[in-house]
């Protein structure tokens, strides 16, 4: 037995355990012990996938703002009976009319002359877009990302991200509040993890299981072990 946080008390932790230790003998077959042994050096040499902890895009938006995940390059495909085509390898339903994309989200219509963006609002969009709208909408295939319970007071900013991306906000300029007996202070009108150390002047935010450092809100974040 060893105990390297508290050596200088080992034999006694030691002599307990043994006290606890049942004395009596118990009888295992051979074959028994041999396959938990094989099984046990099975696991051993069993393929390990190591943990890629490669910090995502992380967006910061002070603004309202929703983020719209795109698996990898839009793949375009015809929309029948309609001359536009839509980006199939996202929930979101985001269409193609000529050198335009538009998207549609919490409500709105937004137009950018590519998928990753500027997105800005449309008021004047081609009627086919609405006909593809509800042609989604009647296929369940689509996320048209509606206002929550906490609807926006203002039109939400859109980003749009081809590879995985997180999206962390604040109402306005972050407001740091101290944390008592810590040097930590709490982004406070934030919903995300959102902390800065005051000793090294890094912010850091909570993602998934794993933290992310940074000097900025804007990045760049790096994994924190």
């Amino acid at each position: 037995a060893k105990f390297p946080s508290v050596p200088e008390i080992q034999d006694e932790y030691l002599a307990i355990i043994r006290k606890h230790v049942p004395t009596v003998s118990k009888t295992v077959a051979l074959d028994h012990v041999e396959a938990a042994y094989a099984i046990s050096e099975a696991v051993k040499k069993a393929r390990t996938v190591p943990v890629k902890n490669a910090p995502p895009r992380i967006i910061y938006s002070s603004i309202p703002a929703l983020l719209v995940l795109v698996d990898g390059p839009p793949a375009l495909r015809p929309v029948p009976d309609l001359e536009l085509e839509r980006v199939i390898n996202t929930r979101a339903l985001i269409l193609k009319v000529g050198d335009v994309f538009y998207l549609n989200a919490s409500d709105h219509w937004y137009q950018a002359p590519k998928v990753e963006g500027p997105w800005a609002l449309d008021l004047s969009i081609p009627a086919s877009l609405e006909a593809a709208r509800q042609a989604a909408v009647a296929s369940q295939s689509v996320d048209l990302m509606s206002p929550s319970t906490n609807a926006f007071t203002t039109t939400p900013a859109i980003f749009v991200s081809t590879v995985p991306a997180e999206l962390i906000q604040t109402e306005g300029a972050p407001n740091l509040v101290p944390i008592e007996g810590t040097d930590l202070m709490q982004i406070q009108n934030s919903d995300n993890a959102l902390f800065f150390f005051d000793m090294n002047q890094r912010y850091y935010v909570l993602i998934s299981g794993r933290w992310f450092g940074a000097s900025s809100l804007e990045g760049s974040w790096e994994f924190v072990p």
